[in-house]
């Protein structure tokens, strides 16, 4: 009679310990349908590829109780600003974000687009903003007490390119309007940028075309090109006046 209680007991948690492994692997197959679902819902509101790989990124680090910036901290505790790749790679396994190769090696061609194998904080921050990933409030790092935010950056970039070709904004926005359709999407958009210059990266023109895109639709009008640019040029203005003078402030 004990024989067959200690079997029956032995078969009641082998039981329940298929049922939690089955659970697990039912949680599991859950979690990867949701990530799928989300990555379908960003693919068909044209979010580029680089912001739903940074966006997954985010999402796995909050799941370890880590905003992107924090995740850099721990990857250089030294505060040198400067990660390699290779340590940047080691830190995500040492997390254990369960990102794929092809994953990682997206992040790593976002964040070190000039490819020279380290990825500095000013690279990381830019990346954060371009594609809207950050999960704290950005601050100098330079020593300076005045931040500019990398869409304001990239769009001082831009007029300084313009105004070194003297090309005029009605030519810029007809270069872009490829199609004469009186409006402007970011490939076109970006085509045009990367023409430009060997200075302008991908999160360049997407921190540019995030700058113009005002409606958040992923298209600019005419209209609301030329007020953009005007904008910027008030902006930068405004920069380099705080700059002349000393004023610490911060531009956002």
């Amino acid at each position: 009679m004990k024989m067959i209680h200690v079997e029956k007991m032995v078969t009641k948690i082998q039981a329940k310990f298929r049922q939690k492994l089955a659970m697990r692997k039912l949680e599991k197959d859950i979690e990867k349908q949701k990530e799928k679902l989300a990555r379908r819902n960003m693919q068909n509101k044209n979010v580029s590829n680089e912001e739903i790989a940074l966006q997954e990124f985010k999402q796995r680090l909050s799941k370890k109780g880590l905003t992107p910036e924090a995740f850099y901290r721990t990857c250089d505790p030294e505060y040198k600003r400067e990660v390699s790749v290779d340590k940047f790679k080691m830190q995500i396994g040492n997390f254990n974000l369960q990102l794929s190769r092809g994953q990682v090696s997206r992040l790593v061609l976002i964040l070190d687009e000039d490819m020279e194998g380290n990825i500095t904080l000013e690279e990381y921050y830019n990346a954060l903003e371009a594609y809207n990933c950050g999960g704290e409030k950005h601050y100098p790092y330079d020593g300076t007490d005045y931040y500019v935010s990398f869409e304001h950056k990239a769009m001082f970039k831009l007029l300084t390119i313009l105004k070194d070709r003297r090309m005029s904004y009605q030519e810029l926005f007809r270069s872009c309007d490829c199609n004469d359709d009186k409006d402007v999407n970011i490939k076109e958009l970006e085509t045009v940028l990367t023409g430009f210059s060997a200075e302008f990266y991908q999160k360049d023109t997407q921190a540019i075309h995030n700058f113009f895109d005002i409606d958040k639709n992923n298209s600019c009008t005419e209209e609301e090109f030329m007020g953009q640019l005007a904008k910027a040029e008030r902006l930068l203005a405004a920069h380099k006046a705080r700059l002349a003078s000393g004023r610490p402030g911060t531009a956002g």
